[in-house]
């Protein structure tokens, strides 16, 4: 990875632990073994689920059979074997249907296991690696347990079924995205996906998205991902659109009957919501310490996008600062890209910066680049933290799950909202059926909730 994803992960671990950026630095500098059994094929696979993660976050990850003299922060220990090194370990084993992550050794059981429950447990596992090798101050126990059996009930068999569905869309190519179709990966899929993005790979991606290299930098985001996941996903034709999904064309009647939804802000999700969606799988991350899931299936007489995402002192908060670092009025912000005119005005503030490369950014995009970079001109200190490549992954597959769960046309009364913490083990009683916002500016439009009655209640999606 090159400076700015390095520096992606750099400034989030200085601001968790309230420390300077150098010793930040100093503890990702960092080794991870992880030890397995490699005649275990599944193991070998947990394990370079957990690789792949690690490497987008810390220095380097020994996984090979040799031994290292390389100092080593922690160990994962995964399976039926024992430790390498003298290191504090971390021991990841598996049960029916479950893996379990501890602090100590416990008799290892069979990683019998659907596929995407390896990958959902090596999320688990790298998150619990990285508290303790980063000093990380989230509470957890000192044994998580992710029963893939609880966590989907009566449709656990139905994740062993192929899955077909005929169109989707993609709105956003990024971590969430990223992490959406590394999940859908695991599982025996067909379909048309649309994948809508009118972003470049920039260095700041690479920190947390698992499908781009730096090979894909300043390339469109749309193509990249389209590409590098067809060879993981031979069933599903991919389909690049270089835009966002409301320029996409032919837009009429009942064309977005699946909506997947990765974009970054609030306020993007509800203008997604105004192109008025069939059903819709969304996942958003808060941070690091944080993941929030909704969902829901027109027409509904329970919340949608706008009700989850509706406006709040904390999201005008947020941009009146994004305003006032770049140097635009509040006005600009809102419309989400940057215009040739607030172009301009940001390179009077930035000359280092290229008007006609940055126009049609997301002023979101160029915020966090020049947070990465240490170039905001402003006195506030208030930074939007990008999380670690395990936190939007682990987002990305329960999205992966639900999304497969919900094709094969599960009970109508499942959830609609859940937030879950990526340190500790996932409660079920978290998830609820989140009534409509009063306030919600789409349902609260008799016009736009009429057009979603009349499109999608004679049309089984």
């Amino acid at each position: 990875m090159k400076l700015n994803a390095n520096a992606e992960n750099t400034k989030t671990l200085s601001a968790i632990l309230g420390i300077d950026e150098s010793e930040a630095r100093a503890l990702l500098d960092a080794s991870v073994a992880i030890t397995f059994d490699r005649r275990d094929e599944r193991a070998a696979k947990f394990a370079w689920h957990a690789q792949l993660l690690l490497s987008r976050t810390i220095r380097s990850v020994i996984a090979d059979k040799s031994e290292s003299n390389e100092d080593v922060a922690v160990e994962l220990v995964i399976g039926n074997t024992v430790p390498r090194f003298s290191s504090p370990c971390i021991y990841a084993w598996g049960k029916k249907e479950m893996i379990v992550v501890a602090n100590a050794p416990i008799c290892a059981g069979s990683f019998d296991i659907h596929p995407v429950g390896l990958l959902l447990g090596a999320c688990y596992a790298v998150g619990a690696v990285l508290k303790k090798a980063l000093k990380l101050p989230y509470p957890s126990a000192d044994t998580l347990e992710i029963n893939l059996a609880e966590l989907v009930g009566d449709d656990l068999a139905e994740l062993y079924e192929p899955a077909i569905f005929d169109e989707a869309h993609l709105a956003g190519a990024g971590a969430i995205g990223n992490g959406f179709l590394y999940g859908l990966s695991q599982f025996q899929v067909q379909g048309r996906l649309h994948v809508c993005d009118d972003d470049a790979v920039s260095d700041g991606n690479l920190q947390r998205c698992l499908f781009f290299t730096q090979t894909d930098v300043d390339l469109p985001k749309a193509d990249r991902l389209c590409l590098a996941a067809r060879e993981h996903l031979p069933g599903v034709q991919m389909f690049p659109f270089k835009g966002r999904l409301q320029d996409f064309p032919n837009r009429k009647g009942s064309w977005l009957k699946r909506l997947i939804v990765g974009v970054d802000s609030p306020r993007a999700r509800r203008k997604l919501q105004t192109e008025i969606p069939g059903a819709v799988f969304d996942a958003s991350t808060t941070g690091v310490s944080e993941v929030v899931f909704h969902f829901h299936r027109q027409p509904t007489d329970h919340a949608c996008l706008s009700c989850v995402y509706h406006e709040s002192p904390e999201e005008h908060a947020h941009e009146k600062h994004v305003a006032d670092a770049i140097g635009v009025s509040l006005d600009e912000v809102r419309q989400e890209r940057i215009s040739d005119a607030a172009a301009a005005l940001i390179c009077k503030r930035y000359p280092q910066l290229n008007p006609a490369i940055i126009a049609g950014t997301a002023f979101d995009t160029l915020f966090k680049q020049l947070c990465s970079s240490a170039q905001l001109k402003t006195s506030e200190g208030r930074q939007v933290l990008a999380p670690f490549a395990f936190v939007s992954v682990l987002g990305g597959v329960y999205l992966a799950i639900e999304f497969i769960r919900r094709l094969h046309g599960s009970r109508a009364d499942l959830f609609n909202e859940w937030r879950i913490s990526p340190w500790s083990n996932p409660v079920i009683r978290r998830r609820r059926k989140l009534g409509r916002n009063p306030d919600c500016e789409f349902c609260g439009d008799s016009v736009l909730a009429r057009a979603a009655e009349t499109i999608w209640s004679k049309t089984k999606s």
